[in-house]
């Protein structure tokens, strides 16, 4: 399970409709530009979207997703079509991937199983998104990739457990510089012929700019320097979550969700782009996210244990 997201709010400009039609880029259809002065592009599918908006020099690639929810439409997930459609594209040059998960650690007692349960009880998480982790992890070893969890303590756990407000500000702040540490030691770790890291978490904590008061929950800043200045920020947002969130319904570029059947790409400065996926139920979309189902748990298992905390690690807010 991804235990802990935040949906965005990128701007709150309000839009300006440009008519003039973009340049028509080799194999993509191109909308008219509608949200402001920003390059709006269609593909067929998540794969060529990314090749075409993440540069062959990047070493580090945030994703942030909305995350499925219990109270939200049920869909085919960013998580699912992560697995099946853009791992496939990025693992030859794919040495880490970061998750915003963690495994239960048994040491610290029942505190670390109850802290867990209260994360899942309060953001809602389905039951299928830990076998979609499951599977990523899966997918991910069997291309050669090395997946890092995050390391979470007795203390985090025990200030987690309590489920209140200042629970879920400790997660937020564990969680941010947990992603933040690992993106800034793994681009110093990777192979010459693999050089790319991906960090896959909620559609907060990877804002190069983020919204004003929340900068803290941000990790962009502390890995900008470890990427070689390369760091590309991506938000996927699957359309039916999207309209479900205010925040995400309020964007300028809001209105290309519905009805989407294509992946849509939303330039919104440099290196920070959103990406509108097909509907769950248009033939775009046919095929994601099928995998094992199981019942809510621990989070997946990573391929490996999880790295030491790296000195540059970000400070805890």
């Amino acid at each position: 399970m991804l235990l802990v997201g935040a949906c965005r709010q990128p701007d709150q400009k309000q839009p300006v409709v440009v008519e003039e039609r973009l340049p028509v880029p080799t194999s993509t259809i191109v909308r008219p530009a509608l949200v402001e002065d920003r390059e709006v592009r269609e593909f067929p599918d998540l794969a060529s979207a990314l090749a075409a908006i993440v540069p062959p020099g990047t070493r580090l690639l945030g994703i942030g997703e909305l995350h499925a929810r219990t109270d939200r439409p049920t869909v085919i997930s960013a998580l699912a079509r992560f697995t099946n459609e853009a791992l496939p594209a990025l693992a030859p040059r794919l040495s880490h991937l970061v998750l915003e998960t963690w495994t239960v650690d048994q040491r610290c007692g029942e505190v670390a199983t109850r802290a867990t349960e209260t994360i899942q009880r309060q953001v809602r998480r389905p039951a299928s998104t830990q076998s979609e982790l499951g599977l990523l992890v899966e997918r991910s070893r069997d291309h050669g990739v090395k997946v890092h969890a995050m390391q979470v303590g007795c203390d985090d756990y025990r200030a987690i457990a309590k489920g209140d407000d200042d629970a879920i500000a400790a997660m937020l702040d564990l969680t941010t510089a947990e992603l933040g540490r690992l993106g800034a030691a793994l681009p110093a770790r990777t192979a010459r012929e693999r050089p790319l890291v991906v960090v896959y978490g909620g559609a907060m904590h990877n804002d190069r700019s983020p919204t004003p008061g929340l900068e803290p929950w941000s990790y962009a800043a502390a890995v900008e320097a470890a990427s070689d200045h390369t760091f590309v920020e991506v938000d996927l947002i699957v359309p039916e979550l999207g309209l479900a969130d205010p925040a995400t319904a309020s964007q300028p570029w809001a209105r290309l969700l519905r009805g989407n059947q294509r992946v849509v790409t939303v330039r919104r400065a440099e290196r920070s782009y959103v990406v509108l996926l097909p509907e769950s139920g248009t033939k775009a979309s046919a095929g994601h996210g099928k995998g094992p189902r199981a019942g809510v748990g621990a989070a997946a298992a990573p391929s490996e244990p999880p790295e030491p905390p790296a000195p540059s690690a970000p400070p805890r807010r």
